[in-house]
């Protein structure tokens, strides 16, 4: 749900941290301890690195609080913002497309603002898809609808 600008800035911190611990800690070390195996010096670096982001991440935790109360799904009237439902089928899932549909969507601009994953029954697909309840593929559509996971999406823009 993070920018990818976000994410880039929190791994970057957390490996700079990393770094700079991992040096003083060597400096500052007897050698014996500064020759350990390299499997172990991995690990280390590993616990320290998680200890490291852990610690940013409840630093800034209350950053992140989203409230989504303030602003209807359907957006406010009068803006040049709009709101979009978009839903990942249980195929798209199971082929693995969600990171490259959310990708493409980024580069246009747009900016998701809430992200569910979800198993809907057939009644739920049935609700969804009542418009074509009168077709005669709607009980296919709504047993394929129900067979896996979804991914539903709001996304903002103009």
């Amino acid at each position: 749900m993070f920018s990818q600008a976000t994410r880039s800035i929190a791994s970057t911190a957390a490996r700079r941290a990393a770094v700079r611990s991992t040096t003083r800690a060597a400096s500052s070390v007897s050698a014996r301890v500064v020759a350990a195996p390299l499997p172990s010096k991995l690990s280390a670096l590993a616990l320290l690195a998680a200890t490291t982001t852990a610690a940013i991440v409840k630093n800034n935790q209350d950053n992140y609080v989203v409230s989504c109360d303030k602003l209807p799904v359907e957006g406010v009237a009068g803006t040049n913002q709009e709101r979009t439902f978009l839903a990942v089928k249980p195929d798209g899932v199971q082929r693995g497309l969600i990171g490259d549909i959310i990708a493409r969507f980024e580069k246009r601009g747009y900016k998701l603002v809430g992200l569910k994953m979800v198993w809907p029954t057939e009644e739920m697909a049935a609700n969804h898809y009542k418009d074509l309840a009168k077709k005669p593929f709607f009980p296919g559509l709504c047993k394929f609808f129900s067979s896996g996971p979804i991914i539903c999406m709001c996304w903002e823009g103009k």
